[in-house]
């Protein structure tokens, strides 16, 4: 109860942020073990967790509301709903007995709204008007970052990784350049290949080879950032993410490039816990190098 408690603190704290800002407040809890928690210590790891959330230094005082002053939260699920509830009931807005509720009739749909919506602004007149058609010379190269102009809600960012876009990095990467010529002169006894001025990298699976786009170093954070930070990524372990990208992409000790830019998320650092346990303190002892060697254990 403690921890479910605490949680409702922290999450309502989380969702009033951009209101609350970095003014002092007081809370006000039912949970009566919670009063100034955040001044003592609790023996409950998960309540230390969110205390740890950069929160305490803007909370003035935790106190204690009697559950049964409480109403204004759990109105719903604290309210008498028969009339064999002991309680008596002051409230006149829900007679005592009462189990039913009635429904009322949906209102017709008011044409407030619509009359807002038919007020097009400057911006929005600017997404209406049709783009110029390409050229031959700007065709080439398409971005896929001009697709959120399109629309009024607000998206993620969305991030190009066409082979327009790789091939244009690529020729502006010194190291890929160096093999992209090495791969001219001698393609047979390479592992790289070159299609449609794209160097692309053969790794072995099974049988068959793999060709991937080589990633020159503009574009590994963006790919790390979309395997991994996106909303749609979930903040995946090393192992997983590493696995989602190892046969779309390669670049040079792409592992190690992974593992660095995990350990460096804030979010993962924040909230991925180990929850194994410390390796204890034994340690390996060398075998005997002699005959009727004496040997010390500890049980």
């Amino acid at each position: 109860m403690i921890r479910c408690a605490t949680l409702a603190m922290y999450w309502s704290i989380q969702q009033l942020r951009e209101y609350i800002g970095d003014s002092y407040f007081s809370i006000e809890t039912d949970s009566q073990p919670l009063i100034n928690f955040h001044k003592k210590q609790i023996n409950n790891k998960r309540v230390m967790l969110f205390k740890l959330q950069d929160i305490i230094p803007q909370i003035t005082e935790v106190k204690h509301l009697p559950r049964d002053k409480n109403t204004g939260p759990d109105y719903l699920s604290k309210h008498p709903i028969s009339s064999t509830s002991k309680k008596p009931i002051n409230d006149n807005d829900w007679p005592q007995g009462t189990e039913t509720w009635k429904i009322k009739p949906q209102r017709p749909p008011s044409t407030f709204f619509t009359q807002l919506n038919a007020v097009i602004t400057r911006q929005q007149a600017k997404r209406l008007i049709p783009a110029p058609p390409l050229t031959t010379s700007t065709a080439t190269y398409a971005s896929i970052s001009s697709a959120p102009a399109t629309t009024t809600s607000p998206s993620p960012q969305l991030f190009d990784f066409s082979l327009d876009r790789i091939r244009k990095e690529q020729m502006e990467d010194t190291d890929i350049i160096e093999i992209f010529n090495m791969v001219k002169l001698n393609p047979s006894k390479s592992s790289f290949t070159i299609k449609d001025v794209v160097l692309f990298k053969l790794l072995p699976r099974g049988k068959t080879q793999l060709r991937v786009p080589y990633i020159p170093q503009t574009l590994i954070k963006d790919i790390l950032f979309t395997h991994h930070n996106h909303p749609l990524a979930g903040h995946f372990g090393v192992e997983r993410t590493w696995r989602n990208i190892k046969n779309k992409y390669y670049w040079p000790n792409m592992k190690d490039s992974t593992e660095n830019y995990i350990r460096s998320c804030s979010k993962c650092s924040k909230f991925n816990i180990q929850r194994r346990k410390a390796p204890g303190l034994l340690q390996p002892i060398d075998p005997p190098s002699e005959v009727f060697q004496v040997l010390g254990l500890d049980w």
